[in-house]
């Protein structure tokens, strides 16, 4: 069952995403929690790790990008680079994949599925989603391998590098909580909020909660 939230604004949307997500995360053991880039998503990925570290709970959480694009992390265009400006002192853990100065993308997906292995989910994943319906770097008409950690070699928005964990690490996951804003959004949101399965945000749910954040020109 697919929850949602009406925001007035997306500062609004990012507060109470940020306070939910914090608090949900508080009450976890080790949780692993995947983060996003993009508008929104930065801004929750930051204001999730300022307020764990404010309250002193950063240490046992593991971070991880739900996608990258395949860059440095210097790069203007990185998920994380963009999170890390952002969350001044703080020092969360995050688990890096391998860059473009460290090895090839499919060598680095590789190391990453190594890495992580098989039967990997997160027990909360923060999540967006393009106004064509995809999440991560999984995109509508695009086909994956069943595989933990995948790359996207011909993405339609620049980069076309990038590397996303699978439809099965999501779909594996006890929480997925996705935002949106922007009118743009609209049909794809309305799409995904029915469960299309041509969309990756629509065919992507939690094992225990599946949350819609969206502002009030998407209800």
């Amino acid at each position: 069952m697919r929850e949602v939230e009406i925001h007035k604004d997306l500062k609004a949307l990012v507060d109470a995403e940020v306070a939910q997500a914090v608090e949900l995360i508080s009450s976890l053991n080790s949780p692993k929690v995947a983060l996003s880039g993009g508008t929104s998503g930065v801004l929750i990925a930051a204001g999730v790790i300022n307020q764990l570290n404010k309250a002193n709970r950063l240490d046992g959480v593991q971070f991880f990008m739900a996608d990258e694009r395949f860059v440095e992390l210097e790069d203007a265009d990185s998920n994380l680079g963009q999170i890390l400006g952002l969350i001044g002192d703080a020092k969360p853990n995050v688990y890096r994949f391998k860059t473009p100065s460290e090895a090839d993308i499919q060598t680095a997906v590789s190391a990453a599925n190594t890495d992580l292995g098989i039967d990997f989910g997160f027990d909360l994943a923060l999540m967006g989603c393009g106004p064509d319906g995809h999440t991560a770097s999984l995109f509508p008409g695009h086909e994956y391998p069943d595989q933990t950690c995948v790359a996207e070699t011909s993405s339609p928005k620049p980069p076309s590098k990038r590397i996303s964990f699978g439809y099965s690490v999501f779909l594996n996951s006890e929480h997925v909580w996705f935002s949106a804003s922007g009118a743009e959004k609209a049909t794809a949101v309305s799409q995904a909020l029915i469960g299309t399965q041509a969309l990756p945000a629509g065919r992507i749910t939690g094992q225990k909660s599946t949350k819609w954040f969206i502002t009030e020109e998407l209800a």
